[in-house]
């Protein structure tokens, strides 16, 4: 059986990210999409698999090349449609054979039973908005009468085609489709749409119906939505109710206490950056608070996804710098700092990855010996001031969520925070925008240029060369610190080790 995956499209849908990558190649559970679809072809016999290609077909053929996949690589030269992609996987010598074609933003979850091969069929499912849709009409039996493409008036059907697709002979397959792309007259909002082919099919042979559990990664807020990234922490758990958010916790109920304290004791002029709280109750078995639900994307997602300008970051940094400078004017002298020394060397004890022993410990004293010969700088300190951390409204208002939990602490502190996610990728790695292959690792980072230099002009037009130097042993720190936290992943915990290897390495000698 021929198994064919059009991956063609820009991805215009997703934004930022689409512009470098495309869609069927990025990460889910673990495993780039295209992977997930290789793989469940092969296991339904698909022994001659080709991928259709237009846009950003480097990074696709790395990938293939990454996971030792033998497939065959062809190109839509021309974007004119679903049908012109299936067309061209087309080869002179394909005859009768059976051909399954999977839509590239799918990862189908189960399996098709194999008698279902001896007939041709397409996948369904129940929709709404059917004007999104390719709608199928079927008969009494479950056969296929009528296809209505993205139809404008409600059709007599619930049923949309939902994108996988079997036909039980290529050489017909692909004859109807080259008649088909012989005449603009069957293009539909411009294009030549499977769907055409299917009618005529369902002409002349029976083509049945099935269901199929599949995920469907067509934009990027379904992607956003489906990749099973967990929106809260492990110790806690977070309840969305319309316009409220409540965090509880019974594991950690002294860290829930920390951070409701933390919004409750702020000044007026901090407090207005941070969601309202409602309720509380610090003293139930599973302690919890309730909060105003911000409606405004974090900067994690506008960083990954949304938006690259330089127009943007510029409001953006200034913002983030602006209310850490308001922060510090509430600095409160403290001993912070000697709690992160403490904190770093009691995890590093936890950790279970390969690690330099002697390069940790003289991190370590370097970083001591830093943080008595550097002033501190005390501020009234988020402690977590990352881009997960900070929604913003575009209009230079960031809001602050999940605080560390200290009331006061380093300003350095927060400007480190900062710098681990735009200098050093904390945020891809964190999210598993990346595949890895031996000790190296690649980043879907791409297009990130320009927003981390203009990071470092902000940088150096803050603070001198010896405070950038502090700061990035504060990042180090944070990584290294980091790698047992993440024993779910040990893909990451190596990451994070090369990381703070890479930081401590470029200002060891200044020490």
């Amino acid at each position: 059986m021929i198994g064919i995956i059009p991956a063609a499209g820009k991805g215009v849908r997703f934004k930022e990210l689409g512009k470098h990558y495309s869609k069927t190649i990025l990460p889910y559970k673990e495993k780039p999409i295209l992977i997930h679809q290789i793989e469940w072809l092969e296991q339904h016999g698909c022994n001659d698999i080709r991928v259709v290609l237009n846009h950003a077909e480097d990074t696709v053929k790395d990938i293939i090349a990454f996971y030792n996949k033998n497939v065959t690589i062809c190109r839509q030269s021309s974007p004119n449609g679903l049908a012109g992609a299936v067309l061209s996987a087309a080869k002179i010598e394909d005859k009768d054979e059976n051909v399954l074609v999977l839509l590239g933003d799918l990862v189908v979850q189960e399996q098709i039973n194999q008698d279902m091969f001896g007939t041709s069929f397409i996948s369904v499912k129940e929709v709404n908005d059917y004007s999104r849709w390719c709608m199928v009409e079927t008969d009494a039996d479950g056969y296929c009468n009528r296809f209505i493409d993205k139809p404008k008036d409600r059709p007599n059907t619930n049923l949309s085609v939902s994108g996988v697709y079997h036909f039980t002979n290529a050489d017909k397959l692909f004859k109807m489709l080259s008649n088909q792309l012989s005449d603009d007259s069957y293009k539909i909002a411009g294009e030549f749409q499977l769907s055409t082919v299917l009618q005529w099919l369902s002409e002349e042979e029976y083509m049945c119906t099935i269901n199929l559990q599949m995920i469907d990664f067509g934009t990027l807020e379904e992607y956003l939505e489906n990749r099973s990234v967990k929106i809260s922490r492990s110790f806690n758990d977070i309840y969305i109710d319309g316009p409220f958010i409540t965090k509880s916790s019974e594991q950690e109920r002294e860290k829930i206490i920390k951070e409701c304290n933390w919004f409750m004791n702020l000044p007026d002029e901090i407090a207005v950056r941070t969601p309202r709280i409602f309720a509380k109750d610090l003293f139930a078995a599973r302690t919890w608070y309730k909060m105003e639900k911000v409606k405004a994307p974090s900067v994690r997602e506008i960083y990954l996804f949304l938006d690259s300008s330089e127009e943007t970051w510029d409001t953006l940094f200034e913002s983030m710098f602006a209310q850490l400078d308001v922060m510090k004017s509430y600095g409160h002298p403290n001993n912070f700092m000697k709690t992160v020394i403490d904190k770093t060397k009691s995890r590093v004890k936890d950790i279970e990855i390969p690690i330099e022993n002697k390069l940790v410990n003289e991190f370590i004293e370097d970083f001591e010996s830093a943080i008595i010969s550097i002033c501190p700088r005390p501020a009234l300190m988020h402690g977590d001031y990352c881009f997960s951390n900070l929604l913003y409204d575009f209009n230079g208002n960031i809001t602050m969520i999940d605080p560390r939990g200290e009331l006061f602490g380093d300003h350095y502190y927060d400007v480190a925070k900062i710098c681990h996610s735009i200098l050093f990728d904390y945020d891809f790695v964190d999210a598993e925008l990346y595949v890895k292959e031996g000790s190296t690792y690649r980043l879907y980072n791409k297009g990130k240029e320009n927003i981390k230099k203009l990071f470092s002009e902000k940088i150096n037009k803050y603070y001198s060369k010896d405070e950038q130097e502090y700061i990035l042993l504060i990042c180090a720190s944070l990584f290294l610190s980091m790698i047992p936290l993440h024993s779910h992943n040990r893909n990451n915990q190596e990451i994070y080790y090369n990381i703070f290897k890479e930081i401590y390495l470029r200002v060891k000698d200044d020490f």
